[in-house]
């Protein structure tokens, strides 16, 4: 018989918030590190490899070349996706090597290390900032959050991408902590410039994200100076007691060089930068994104590994009301309002952009169910757990996953692909789902690049025409390289421009150039690929089998081998799955892909 301890049953019946954030993590942070380890995720989609893998490997491999102005180079050319995850992401390769599973482990433990500790310093600052409070409950306050997030799916299936988004929760988790921190003590000039550092930070991680946490503290400030007024009491500093400003000075200092004197780069790149963010913060305004429903399908389903915890979640940071006089629940608050109705406005809708708002959600949730705790039990500590156990149980047990989707309308029995909308909420939504990539299946993706990688020699330049989305250009670098590819051919040629789409600008951002006749075309693709010995193609055009692409094939690839004299080899031949398409309409076939690699005839 399982023996249990004294003092751990007192623990259990008197603070049994503590005792369920403690088992939840003894099972799930070991579970979710196992998962990862078995795991088989998807090749680098456009984006992952584009922002963040591509800039990575250039920064690495011009430091170990001795090439300082190419990693500099790829560094200023982190524009709209700014350089600080490649810069984490080019220091770790540095000690493992470059390769996309290598990528995808220091981007989860990122989060798993440098993001769990930042919950557990704000957690901590979130307590002391009650201390003198009876019961004080310090433990509480570090592990009933960490516990929430151990719970939550979106940061965990998203931590193994490439995306921004965990990445600006690591940072924010320890800007917030030391804000919280400065806003409560008077501090040294060097905390509140270390406290400024994961301001800075947090901006250049993810510019969106990072303007909205700063206009939160801005206004912190105010209404902080506010409430101050009205109670006559001192006034709350950041930073240090008569220096506030050196909080900023690193976010200054730091903006000053990117969008004004960018060495050492010409002054002409500060503009690039500024013209970059423009079009960042004003991009997708035109939708594109999920109506409501599915929006909010996605937090109830990607905030807590079921919607019945989200909905307690809910309630708890309603209870933190309670708390709103203490100055860190108001900074969470209006970190929470600052974060959370911009994003769910927006017009553009992604399941990951909620993943910022979780961490003010979260944490003032696990305040809120804290400060809850005497209010429930009273003088009776086993009232607590056994009214939130009936609850939970008994809203379990009449619910699933699914209830969400169903309440919402979004899952009908009567629909011809039901089946298919489960198996997507249970593969995309869990908590231990998919990692989204919007790349190639991993199997697909190695068996293209093998056969290129055979044909194609190490120093030889590659290009490809109608590059399709989910295998990009860096990909394809980054896969030749991993192949025995030359390190000086991709410094040379990983920033070139190597196909004729995307045509920026166009109606369609993938439709090719336009041109008044063919012999324009011709001489626009012997001056495109002239500095390429390999050109690439494929049957069908476009590795989806996307039928708006068609037209590439016979404008772009027929004129190689029947006006140019380009020569043809045929690769092999490739399965490229359906992957994961739009569970309401019907299921794709898989598409045959052949691959084709042209050259002119030498002499």
């Amino acid at each position: 018989m399982l023996m249990v301890s004294p003092p751990v049953l007192q623990t259990v019946r008197s603070r049994p918030l503590l005792a369920l954030a403690a088992l939840v993590l003894l099972i799930a942070l070991p579970a979710h590190l196992m998962v990862a380890a078995g795991r088989d995720v998807a090749g680098l989609g456009w984006d992952e490899a584009m922002h963040a893998a591509l800039p990575a490997a250039r920064m690495l491999l011009g430091v170990q070349m001795g090439e300082l102005g190419h990693a500099a180079d790829a560094l200023a050319g982190c524009d709209r996706y700014p350089f600080v995850f490649p810069l984490v992401l080019a220091v770790g390769q540095g000690l493992v090597g470059i390769g996309q599973d290598e990528a995808r482990w220091i981007a989860l433990l990122l989060w798993f290390i440098v993001g769990l500790w930042g919950v557990l310093r704000l957690g901590q600052e979130v307590w002391a900032d009650q201390e003198g409070e009876t019961p004080p409950r310090r433990a509480e306050h570090l592990l009933v959050p960490l516990a929430l997030f151990a719970l939550a799916p979106l940061p965990w299936r998203y931590a193994a991408s490439l995306f921004l988004e965990v990445p600006f929760l690591v940072m924010a988790t320890h800007t917030l902590a030391s804000w919280i921190h400065l806003r409560r003590t008077p501090g040294t000039p060097w905390s509140a410039i270390r406290a400024g550092i994961w301001m800075a930070l947090c901006v250049f991680t993810k510019f969106n994200y990072g303007l909205l946490l700063l206009g939160a503290l801005g206004l912190d400030i105010v209404v902080g100076r506010i409430v101050s007024e009205r109670s006559a009491s001192t006034p709350t500093t950041t930073g240090t007691k008569n220096r506030p400003w050196l909080f900023w000075l690193p976010l200054f200092l730091l903006s000053l060089w990117w969008f004004v004197l960018p060495w050492p780069g010409a002054l002409g790149l500060a503009g690039q930068h500024r013209d970059a963010l423009v079009g960042f913060l004003g991009g997708n305004l035109n939708g594109g994104g999920l109506p409501w429903t599915w929006r909010a399908l996605d937090f109830l389903t990607g905030a807590s590994v079921h919607p019945i915890v989200v909905l307690f979640a809910g309630a708890g940071v309603l209870a933190s009301l309670r708390q709103l006089s203490r100055p860190s629940v108001r900074t969470l608050w209006l970190v929470f309002l600052c974060l959370g109705v911009p994003i769910s406005l927006h017009p553009f809708h992604l399941d990951r952009l909620l993943i910022p708002t979780l961490l003010p959600f979260l944490v003032l949730a696990s305040v809120g169910w804290i400060g809850l705790g005497p209010v429930v039990s009273g003088s009776r500590p086993w009232k607590q757990p056994l009214i939130l156990g009936a609850v939970l149980v008994a809203g379990l047990t009449l619910s699933s996953r699914h209830t969400a989707a169903r309440a919402l309308g979004l899952l009908k029995d009567s629909n011809p692909n039901a089946e298919r909308l489960v198996d997507y909420l249970d593969r995309r939504q869990a908590l231990f789902g998919e990692v989204p990539t919007a790349g190639l299946p991993r199997s697909s993706l190695e068996e293209m690049l093998d056969l290129i990688g055979a044909k194609v020699g190490p120093e030889q330049g590659v290009a490809w025409i109608g590059m399709s989305s989910e295998l990009s250009p860096a990909c394809l670098h980054l896969g030749l390289l991993e192949r025995g590819g030359s390190r000086m051919r991709f410094l040379r040629d990983a920033h070139r421009k190597m196909d004729i789409v995307p045509n920026f600008g166009a109606a369609d951002p993938l439709a090719p150039p336009q041109f008044t006749d063919l012999t324009e075309r011709d001489a626009y693709l012997e001056e495109t690929f002239a500095r390429f010995d390999w050109v690439l193609t494929c049957s069908p055009v476009d590795l989806k089998g996307r039928a708006a692409r068609k037209p590439i094939a016979e404008n772009f690839h027929r004129p190689l081998g029947e006006r140019l004299g380009y020569q043809g080899s045929r690769l092999g031949s490739v399965r490229v799955p359906s992957g994961n398409p739009d569970p309401d309409l019907a299921a794709k076939e898989a598409v045959l892909v052949t691959l084709w690699a042209w050259a002119l005839p030498d002499g």
